[in-house]
């Protein structure tokens, strides 16, 4: 039982939430955002998170959106720094569920 418990343990660092909204990076040039924001008129409150990044550093938008309710979503996505917000970009997307499974039938 221990060693089961143990190999366990191996396996949840790969368990990941999924999916994702991610943004493409920002040039390292730029004006480098600490927040992204995301508004829902499903949801009460914004949606507010640190920005990721990337392998080389560059920062980007990164939410997770496993909590998401189902349903089509009409979202605005902005960043934000100390010196304000940036332009509020729209998103359309839509967490639906599959069809039903047919055809079941039981083979030998």
């Amino acid at each position: 039982m221990k060693n089961i418990f143990l190999l366990l343990l191996l396996f949840v660092p790969l368990a990941k939430a999924a999916p994702f909204l991610v943004s493409d990076p920002w040039a390292a040039e730029d004006v480098q955002p600490l927040q992204c924001v995301y508004t829902d008129p499903l949801e009460s409150s914004p949606v507010i998170v640190d920005v990721s990044h990337d392998g080389q550093g560059l920062a980007y938008c990164r939410f997770d959106l496993a909590t998401v309710k189902r349903s089509k979503h009409t979202i605005l996505v902005w960043a934000t720094n100390a010196g304000g917000d940036s332009e509020k970009v729209p998103f359309v997307f839509d967490v639906s569920i599959p069809n039903a499974p047919v055809g079941l039938r039981i083979v030998k």
